[in-house]
């Protein structure tokens, strides 16, 4: 599978109980989402699946497309009727590319719960 900047991509794994907390060890699949550029991505999210761990790793590049990703998964953490939990750890940058001297490395970030984007207004 050739994944391009534009493709959707949430990868479901196989959890593992190592090093697990209590709520991820009783999930069997875990979410990884690689590149959100589209709504759909968040839509994965929508509601809270008990054999879905709600620690999700999310790598992507900073910008809108991220940040748009992030507002939508908030707002199912934080809607009044039915809020998902879910644990975003958020995996930014460029991977660094051996062929260049100048690649940004990834960072790694935890986000909370909720997402605001100073940005924007609102």
């Amino acid at each position: 599978m050739i994944l391009t900047k534009s493709s959707l991509a949430t990868v479901v794994l196989l959890a593992s109980s190592v090093g697990a907390s209590h709520a991820e060890s009783q999930a069997s699949f875990r979410l990884i989402t690689l590149d959100p550029g589209h709504f759909h991505a968040a839509l994965v999210q929508k509601k809270m699946v008990t054999s879905v761990s709600p620690e999700v790793h999310i790598y992507a590049p900073d910008g809108p497309d991220l940040d748009l990703h992030l507002e939508r998964v908030s707002s199912f953490n934080s809607r009044a009727e039915n809020p998902t939990n879910w644990d975003l750890k958020i995996h930014t940058g460029s991977p660094k590319n051996p062929a260049t001297s100048s690649s940004s490395p990834v960072t790694t970030a935890t986000k909370p719960a909720t997402f605001s984007n100073p940005s924007r207004p609102g």
